[in-house]
């Protein structure tokens, strides 16, 4: 928050508090003028009044804190290794013709002059970090009261310096409302709205009221749907009840939900049969493992930043266990069939195909893609006869449609199951309706399906499946998501599969919908722990990348290690006693692990020592299982992605 200086300055003798970084405004007050020439990294604190402990008090005096950023405030004083205001402690005092301290902690060496406010000008400074430092200033600091960082500690007036601070935050915040519910200033959208929102309530002089009126104004002059969703999300931090605040929340996401499905609507489809009577449509896909980068491709976040996923799609069991079957039907019918589920439904009704916002329900994804794919009047535009039936439909398309789902991967396995089972769906869906999708059209399209579920989520899976092997896949900010995959050598993961790497499906599962909502929520509100992390995880992406390059083992273990400690940084729920005590019963053979996907359940990726703490790790593991669902999957790299063809 860039803070203003207040309309009337306390007098030169009023004790205040002053906290800057070189090129930054003060917290509190300017127009001092011993601000205006901070070196580089330098920092400055005036602290409040106090007695000093070491000379007879000072009234209104002030100790007098300069250090640069690199200062620890740790070491011996006579050590060259002691920093103070960027330079070795003795070097700094013979420069001031001072004799260097022994036998004491930089902590506890009265470095700090105590002034009155009247003394303090920008000279006092620039002695602290000058070179050649004026000697008069350095006689008075030898002569005059000084306090150590350990004995300002110990003696400032603490309530008056947070008093302080309050007041002059509050003034901040109020200018900072004004400005974004009048000029809609797009900086402001890099404020911590969680913490905003807490500041609201806890600081003294500060209306929640105030607050929600700036932010439904700024809700008229909103130019982004991520901007609308934050408002949104930062009133529901301020909601006076619980019923209004879930009311924000789900206009919050609503917000999002409509800027990602307007394009697919906006493009309406044209389905009409492209397969001859007796024809079947063949679509297959591998899997995806995430290794790195999983966060930084969920919306809003992939729309202001751009997403960095490096994953790579695998065969388990030598086959691709994600596959769909269309073949076309004479009766005017959509026919929908899981093989793995055991389970069917016919739709012959508009109402039937449009009910698919229940994620559990069996056939949801099916009907949501064949919306997707201009079978509902909602979704095709003017391509649709109004009273029309969806027999009437069908028999203008064509045909019926018999769709068969083959899924042989458990729900909730981490392997990005569901949106790879919603792309091979809507290949085959476009190749037996004659729609020119290409992947990249695909990958957008299942955000959007993933939107209608109420689901939400990444692109990240999609992406993986889409194309094949181990790859980095990186987007830009903004809306139409434009992948950009660079392919790396899998000589690391060749060499591991079925040797030192092991793939083990847990029998716990998860559904990612409530971490997801978690997450985004913290993404609406800019929460900067969230983002930090998930900054961290984009640059572990990155890093992983490199070390395939360099084919450095170590280095992927590392990268791998650090996956998972990120994402349970994100999130507490990723891991669980039940996956802590087979991490554990793994011991030391163990160099990484990670849970794949949201985490909480599914599968885990073992990077065992050697080929023989596999074995090891693989026969204590069988041994031992945690629940009768458990057991290890043999993995291969895919080398193709998506393939769809017509027999």
């Amino acid at each position: 928050l860039a803070p203003q200086a207040p309309a009337n300055p306390p007098p030169p003798d009023q004790p205040v508090w002053l906290d800057t970084i070189a090129g930054k405004q003060p917290d509190i007050y300017e127009g001092w003028n011993l601000l205006a020439n901070l070196p580089p990294g330098a920092r400055l604190d005036r602290m409040g009044r106090f007695q000093c402990l070491s000379c007879p008090p000072v009234p209104g005096g002030h100790a007098f804190r300069a250090h640069h950023l690199d200062d620890s405030f740790r070491g011996r004083a006579e050590e060259p290794s002691t920093l103070f205001c960027g330079r070795p402690l003795p070097a700094w005092l013979q420069a001031r013709g001072l004799a260097p301290e022994t036998g004491r902690d930089i902590f506890h060496v009265a470095l700090f002059p105590v002034l009155a406010a009247g003394e303090i000008t920008q000279d006092w400074l620039d002695w602290f970090f000058s070179e050649t430092p004026d000697p008069r200033l350095s006689s008075q600091w030898l002569a005059g009261p000084r306090l150590s960082a350990a004995q300002i500690d110990a003696t400032m007036d603490l309530g008056r310096h947070f008093g302080q601070r309050a007041e002059a935050l509050a003034a901040c915040l109020g200018q900072h409302l004004t400005q974004l519910a009048t000029t809609n200033d797009p900086t402001l959208y890099g404020i911590d709205f969680a913490d905003l929102a807490r500041l609201a309530r806890e600081v003294p002089g500060l209306d929640v009221a105030t607050f929600r009126t700036a932010a439904r104004a700024a809700l008229n002059n909103v130019r982004q749907p991520e901007q609308a969703a934050r408002l949104h999300m930062f009133l529901r931090d301020l909601a006076e009840n619980e019923t209004d605040a879930a009311e924000e929340e789900k206009q919050a996401f609503a917000v999002l939900r409509k800027a990602i499905l307007e394009q697919p609507r906006g493009e309406a489809p044209r389905p009409s049969l492209a397969l001859k009577e007796d024809q079947i449509v063949w679509a297959r896909s591998p899997v995806r493992l995430d290794l790195a980068g999983g966060w930084t491709d969920t919306p809003p976040l992939c729309f202001e930043q751009g997403g960095a996923v490096l994953n790579v799609a695998v065969l388990l069991n030598g086959q691709p266990p994600i596959q769909v079957f269309v073949r076309p039907t004479a009766e005017l019918t959509l026919r929908l069939h899981s093989i793995d589920q055991g389970s069917s439904e016919t739709v012959s009704t508009f109402e039937e195909l449009a009910d698919f916002a229940n994620p559990k329900a069996p056939f949801s994804l099916v009907k949501a893609a064949l919306c997707l794919a201009g079978f509902h009047p909602q979704f095709s535009g003017g391509n649709t006869t109004a009273g029309q039936t969806l027999g009437q439909r069908l028999r203008q398309f064509g045909s019926g449609l018999e769709i068969s789902l083959l899924c042989a991967v458990p729900k909730g396995s981490g392997l990005g199951t569901s949106s790879i089972l919603a792309t091979t769906l809507l290949a085959a869906l476009a190749r037996a309706s004659g729609l020119d999708w290409d992947r990249v059209r695909l990958f957008r399209l299942v955000l959007a399906l993933e939107q209608l579920l109420t689901t939400g989520g990444g692109w990240q899976d999609q992406a993986g499946a889409l194309w094949d092997g181990l790859k980095l896949i990186e987007t830009l900010p903004g809306h139409g998501q434009l992948p950009a995959v660079r392919h790396l050598p899998s000589d690391l993961l060749d060499e591991g599969a079925g040797s030192h790497i092991l793939l083990y499906y847990t029998g716990l599962t998860r559904l990612a919908k409530n971490l997801l909502a978690e997450i985004v929520r913290d993404m609406f509100r800019r929460r900067a722990e969230t983002l930090l992390t998930v900054g961290s995880i984009r640059a572990n992406a990155h890093q992983l990348y490199d070390a395939f390059l360099r084919r450095d083992r170590s280095a992927l273990e590392r990268c791998i290690r650090r996956s998972w400690r990120l994402n349970r940084e994100l999130d507490a729920g990723t891991t669980s006693p039940a996956i802590d005590a087979l991490l554990e019963t793994a011991g030391d053979d163990l160099a990484a692990a990670k849970l794949l996907g949201a985490g909480g359940g599914g599968y885990l990726l073992l990077f065992c020592r050697d080929q023989a703490a596999a074995g090891r790790v693989r026969g204590r593991l069988e041994r031992t299982p945690p629940n009768p669902r458990a057991r290890f999957v043999d993995f291969t790299v895919a080398r193709d992605g998506l393939k769809v063809t017509v027999s």
